[in-house]
């Protein structure tokens, strides 16, 4: 891979929060360099379907996991 933060960034979101975390973490894992930790919750952020990014946007999570916490919680309520 060239471009792994490029692929992150231009993550789809298909089925659920789950299965996307799941896609990115494995992307990031091979980051080179490893995005900073405010940056990595930006790019999770960034691939969410309109209401879920809102949502979990609004809530201003301070890592990656707090913000896929976020993502699971209103992904489970709608």
């Amino acid at each position: 891979r060239s471009n792994t933060l490029g692929e992150v960034a231009r993550l789809p979101f298909r089925f659920t929060v789950e299965d996307y975390q799941d896609r990115l973490m494995a992307l990031l894992c091979h980051a080179e360099p490893v995005p900073p930790p405010h940056q990595q919750v930006q790019l999770f952020i960034i691939g969410l379907p309109g209401r879920l990014r809102m949502d979990v946007e609004l809530r201003a999570p301070g890592d990656l996991q707090q913000a896929m916490a976020l993502a699971r919680a209103y992904e489970r309520r709608a």
